[in-house]
C-alpha cells in the first residue's frame, strides 16, 4: 500500500494546497466509511476514546464487519494522547504491528479478527482536525491472519467522544 497523495500534493505544493486527508462536509458525527477489498462499507455508530495509554476508534458490526483502530505514537513521536491535547492538526500514525504508532483490528462476518501486525505492509492513519468533541480523518491499511488478507482503503471517519 503506498501513499502516493502526499507525495502527489509535496509536487503540486507550488500550484496549490494540498490536503491528503479530505473528510466530506456531509458526514455524520458516529460515520466511518471505507472498502474492505474494494466493497463499500458504512458504519454509523464509530467512537473515540482514551483508554489511558492509547487512542481508540471502534465501531459495532456494520454489514458484517466491526473496526477497532488502536494509536499510540504519531510519525513525530508524541502519543496520540499529546498530538490531540496540543491540537496541531492534522498528526498520522504509521498503522502495522503493535509496537509502533498503532494498530488495526477488523472482524470478518465469520471467522477470527484479522490484525494489522499480521499483514507484510503497513498502513496509515491521519487525524485531520477536531470538531466540537468529534474527530475527523482518514486511514488506509491491510490486516491479516495467516494465508487470508484484506485491504482497507479509502476509509474516512467523523466519530464523536464516547460518553
Amino acid at each position: 500500500m503506498h501513499r502516493s497523495l502526499p507525495v502527489l500534493c509535496l509536487a503540486l505544493a507550488t500550484v496549490a494546497a494540498c490536503n491528503p486527508c479530505m473528510v466530506p462536509d456531509s458526514m455524520t458525527p458516529g460515520s466511518v466509511v471505507a472498502r474492505i477489498d474494494d466493497q463499500r462499507w458504512k458504519a454509523t455508530d464509530g467512537v473515540w476514546f482514551d483508554s489511558g495509554t492509547d487512542l481508540r476508534i471502534t465501531t459495532e458490526t456494520a454489514r458484517g464487519w466491526a473496526l477497532t483502530l488502536v494509536l499510540q505514537t504519531t510519525e513525530d513521536g508524541a502519543t496520540a494522547t499529546e498530538a490531540l491535547e496540543a491540537q496541531e492538526f492534522p498528526f498520522d500514525f504509521t498503522i502495522s504491528e503493535s509496537a509502533s504508532g498503532g494498530w488495526a483490528l477488523l472482524y470478518p462476518p465469520e471467522g477470527l479478527d484479522l490484525s494489522s501486525a499480521d499483514a507484510d505492509e503497513s498502513g496509515y492513519l491521519t487525524i485531520a482536525n477536531q470538531q466540537d468533541n468529534d474527530l475527523l480523518g482518514c486511514f488506509e491499511f491491510k490486516a491479516g491472519r495467516g494465508e487470508e488478507a484484506v485491504y482497507v482503503t479509502d476509509g474516512v471517519f467523523r466519530v464523536p467522544e464516547r460518553s
